[in-house]
C-alpha cells in the first residue's frame, strides 16, 4: 500500500502507481516503532477484504471523498474537513493516506 501516483495521469483514482519498498528514518524513529499484529489495514467491510486492492483504493480516495482533476482544468476540489481529517485516526499499520492537494 506504499504507493506514490502519478497526479498528471489521475492515477490514484484507479490505484495504479510505483510501489515504496523502502523508507529511511533516523535511529531514534526506528526505536519508538513498535511492531505490533493487531494493526489492521483499514478500508474493509463486509464486501471488501481489508487487504485487497479495492480497500487500498477506498483508503487512498477516502471512500470516494477525493475526486480526479478534471482534464480540462479547473484544479483539486475541495472536500470538507471532516475528510481531511480522514489521515488522523487511531493507532493502525501505520500506512497514512493524506490527501491529493498534501501529496500528490
Amino acid at each position: 500500500r506504499f504507493t506514490c501516483w502519478d497526479q498528471y495521469k489521475n492515477a490514484r483514482y484507479s490505484n495504479e502507481g510505483l510501489r515504496i519498498d523502502f523508507i529511511l528514518v533516523d535511529g531514534d524513529m526506528f526505536a519508538e516503532s513498535v511492531r505490533r499484529e493487531d494493526f489492521r489495514l483499514h478500508g474493509g467491510c463486509d464486501e471488501v477484504a481489508p487487504g485487497s486492492e479495492d480497500a487500498a483504493l477506498r483508503m487512498a480516495t477516502a471512500f470516494g471523498n477525493f475526486q480526479p482533476v478534471p482534464f480540462t482544468g479547473g484544479g483539486m476540489s475541495d472536500p470538507p474537513m471532516r475528510v481531511y481529517d480522514m489521515q488522523f485516526s487511531e493507532p493502525h499499520n501505520g500506512i497514512i493516506y493524506t490527501p491529493p492537494k498534501y501529496s500528490d
